[in-house]
């Protein structure tokens, strides 16, 4: 059975996103966030 590879961003593909008024982040690599995607303050 093939391995799956998570896909790690950098800063520089993160900094590339579209501002498009939804939030994003990186945690441990991994990007979450996006539309609908709110947290607490």
């Amino acid at each position: 059975m093939p391995s799956l590879m998570e896909k790690v961003w950098t800063e520089e593909e993160f900094m590339a996103l579209p501002k498009d008024g939804h939030r994003y982040e990186v945690v441990k690599g991994e990007l979450v966030g996006g539309q609908g995607y709110y947290t607490a303050i």
